[in-house]
């Protein structure tokens, strides 16, 4: 489950069509979010976090089915997967990349998860999971 090989690197974002200047803080989002699209892997390597997706929906089970191949269940996968088993927080972690916020894992958050979680994530993209574990409420503070 991790992301290998060489980053890619991103181009600039240019979305202000009437502005010559893209913020700063919109360029490192777009960059983060990049990041979590796994954009900076290349295709063999995006193709090997799918084929880990599909072996953690065997190991593991999914939720639901369609052509998305379902979903993980972020409890299931905390309590039953070797490197989280045991830590209080996994379930959290996992469910920090769920973009519907409902507890489970698509094959796109799936990316996400280990191309931040891997060694190289970006430190900006491990901070933001780091606060979103700890904000329980979602209120936009630590708990």
């Amino acid at each position: 489950m991790g992301c290998f090989g060489r980053k890619k690197k991103v181009e600039p974002v240019d979305d202000a069509e009437d502005s010559e200047w893209v913020d700063q803080s919109e360029r490192a989002d777009a960059d983060l979010n990049a990041e979590r699209r796994g954009e900076l892997l290349g295709k063999k390597e995006l193709e090997e976090v799918h084929k880990a997706f599909a072996a953690a929906a065997g190991a593991f089970g999914v939720v639901g089915g369609g052509a998305g191949g379902g979903e993980l269940s972020c409890s299931k996968l905390a309590g039953a997967h070797g490197e989280a088993r045991g830590n209080p927080l996994a379930g959290r972690i996992f469910a920090s990349f769920s973009e519907r916020k409902d507890g489970t894992l698509t094959k796109e958050d799936w990316v996400a998860a280990c191309c931040v979680l891997s060694s190289r994530g970006g430190r900006a993209n491990k901070a933001r999971t780091a606060f979103q574990v700890y904000d329980i409420d979602e209120d936009g503070f630590v708990d």
